[in-house]
């Protein structure tokens, strides 16, 4: 399994407080096809990624599960898991 971290490795990282809207989720040119050659050798792919922006109220949970659906459509990950800081998503 090879975990991916998502701000600065899949997506373009946009400093602090990080990815907080749709419009600044921009995916790192190539980030498709290195996934996909990963898996095609054998690899799952997983994502782990802290969103401390969601404790602080500037991210909503609506956005972040946008945000991530936009991810798996054009990437081939196999899982997703977010560190918000709160005991629930």
């Amino acid at each position: 399994t090879v975990l991916l971290d998502r701000d600065g490795v899949l997506n373009k990282d946009v400093g602090s407080p990080g990815v907080v809207r749709a419009e600044q989720f921009e995916l790192l040119p190539g980030v498709s096809d290195a996934v996909r050659a990963l898996k095609e050798d054998g690899h799952a792919c997983v994502v782990v990624t802290n969103q401390n922006a969601r404790k602080k109220g500037l991210l909503s949970a609506k956005t972040l599960d946008k945000l991530h659906a936009s991810l798996r459509r054009e990437v081939p990950v196999d899982d997703i898991f977010v560190a918000t800081g709160l005991d629930g998503p």
